[in-house]
């Protein structure tokens, strides 16, 4: 009967160490290309980003951020990817002040929907 035992202690054992393979998996490092794509912005503002201290370093000769280390300091300073307008993050514009709604185009015709013959 011990060896029954033993082979059920070796299966937990390899599954244990099988689930610590698979989470022991090292974060990429994504380059100010791979990070404005992941946040559908462009590489100028990513650029913008590491100028004010988001926490890209330099990795293998190249500036290269972690994600979850990304993640954070944008939701720190209210850069939210849900509210993206003409692929930028538009939780504020240049002077800090929150976006406006453009008024709609003028038509030409006093206002009226209807067009007359």
């Amino acid at each position: 009967m011990s060896g029954c035992r033993c082979d059920e202690e070796l299966r937990e054992l390899r599954l244990r160490v099988a689930l610590l393979e698979a989470s022991a998996q090292p974060e990429p490092w994504l380059d100010k290309q791979a990070v404005a794509k992941h946040y559908s912005v462009g590489v100028r503002t990513v650029e913008h980003w590491i100028r004010e201290g988001a926490p890209m370093y330099l990795h293998e000769g190249k500036r290269k951020g972690l994600l979850s280390k990304v993640d954070p300091w944008l939701g720190r300073r209210g850069y939210l990817p849900s509210t993206k307008r003409g692929g930028k993050i538009a939780s504020e514009n240049r002077n800090g002040a929150a976006p406006r709604e453009r008024p709609a185009p003028d038509t030409g015709n006093g206002g009226s929907d209807v067009l007359e013959a």
